[in-house]
């Protein structure tokens, strides 16, 4: 019983004390509204142990309702004064770093925010370094629509400004970012961003010599994306994407211009069948395609056929046995330009590796020979060496999974 009779009589002194440096304080941050603290006559003031805080001091308005004055003591030794409409919600709110922290009588603020008459939208709201420079600024324009925020260095260059705009969404209104500029310390534009219709964006990244590294474009309705990545020089193209709901194409470049590889995936990236096209880093003639199918078991990608090139006309062609790739299924060799509508030989085996028929078409693409085999036969045809790397799953840096592939109905 002694000790909650001591710790009341310690929240009471505390009380009293907290609110005879609040009512000086306040005297000193807003001139403004001195008169309303000359008095104490009428005032009620009440105590509350909230979370993360020692004690909360609260001062009311003679109705006993509507609140005037509040000192907050954090237990990280922070200090927070608020100040109200005469309608009880919020007005203004500084919080002042720990006395530990300053080491001195005088406070230093730390943050600093006015609100409108609702007690919720910010009016301004201003973040001190300990040092005493701004850190972050946010002031509401005159209309009340729109608010803007600035970070700065320490120096005090503009490190970031940003435009925020107030969306009359339901049940209540949303702040969306509009705009924003980042800067490096230098003073050149590090990355811009522009919102675009209801989810689309804009956005754009710069090195120290303001040379273009980055650019990405989100369409309105977020059906659409293509990101392009650039070398040094902020012209070539390095790596591009491009995604919609059909699917997700990935091109890399040389820096001399030069295409030397295409991904494209059938459906969700990382999940839907792949098509890889390889190209000649000298002259960009296509050396090679592959499929790769996802094994959703195993959660890896396995090959499924390819196709080689010569002087950028297809040679053969062979399909793998799923789960088997040392197994052909089907293999196709070309001798026109015309691929498949032109002259060529086609060999279709059995699991054990045994010819079940063979086709041969002339230069117009006409079948001129067929032959079936049955199971007894086991008759056999050597292929000509194949390359492993034919195969070959090669490594690639993984675009990013912002569209959502969704079938067409009418396929």
């Amino acid at each position: 019983m002694s000790k909650r009779i001591s710790r009341y009589c310690l929240l009471l002194v505390m009380a009293v004390v907290t609110i005879s440096s609040a009512w000086l304080l306040s005297c000193h941050l807003n001139n403004e509204d001195s008169k309303v603290f000359d008095e104490l006559k009428g005032r009620d003031n009440r105590v509350f142990l909230m979370d993360n805080e020692i004690i909360r001091v609260v001062e009311y308005h003679s109705d006993q309702i509507s609140r005037r004055h509040a000192t907050a003591h954090s237990t990280n030794g922070e200090t927070t004064e608020f100040w109200y409409w005469p309608s009880g919600k919020l007005k203004e709110a500084v919080t002042f770093y720990s006395d530990v922290q300053t080491g001195k009588s005088a406070k230093k603020i730390r943050r600093k925010a006015t609100f409108l008459k609702d007690g919720v939208t910010f009016a301004t709201d201003f973040e001190y370094r300990f040092d005493g420079t701004m850190h972050t600024s946010t002031v509401l324009n005159q209309s009340g629509d729109h608010s803007t925020r600035s970070r700065f260095f320490e120096d005090g260059k503009v490190k970031q400004k940003e435009l925020f705009v107030l969306r009359p969404t339901l049940p209540l209104a949303t702040w969306y970012r509009l705009s924003s500029r980042l800067f490096h310390a230098n003073g050149t534009l590090a990355q811009s961003f522009d919102a675009a219709g209801l989810f689309g964006a804009l956005e754009a990244r710069y090195d120290l010599e303001g040379r273009l590294l980055f650019t990405s474009q989100l369409s309105d309705y977020a059906t659409d994306y293509t990101e392009s990545w650039f070398f040094q020089d902020g012209k070539t193209l390095k790596r591009k994407v491009t995604q919609s709901t059909g699917g997700t194409n990935l091109k890399t470049f040389s820096q001399e211009g030069i295409l030397l590889e295409e991904r494209f995936w059938y459906g969700n990236v990382g999940e839907g069948m792949m098509k890889v096209k390889t190209f000649d880093p000298t002259s960009g003639i296509q050396l090679l395609e592959q499929l790769f199918t996802f094994d959703s078991i195993q959660r890896q990608y396995r090959p499924y056929s390819f196709s080689v090139f010569e002087n950028g006309k297809k040679s053969l062609y062979a399909l793998i046995f799923f789960g088997t790739p040392d197994k052909v299924k089907t293999f196709t060799q070309y001798f026109s330009s015309k691929g498949d509508l032109g002259e060529r030989t086609t060999i279709v085996f059995n699991q054990e590796g045994f010819v079940e028929s063979e086709f041969r078409h002339d230069e117009t693409g006409k079948v001129i020979r067929t032959q079936h085999y049955k199971p007894g036969d086991k008759v056999q045809r050597a292929l000509p060496p194949l390359n492993p790397e034919w195969l070959l799953m090669r490594d690639y840096t993984m675009p990013p999974k912002i569209v959502k592939f969704e079938p067409s109905p009418y396929r």
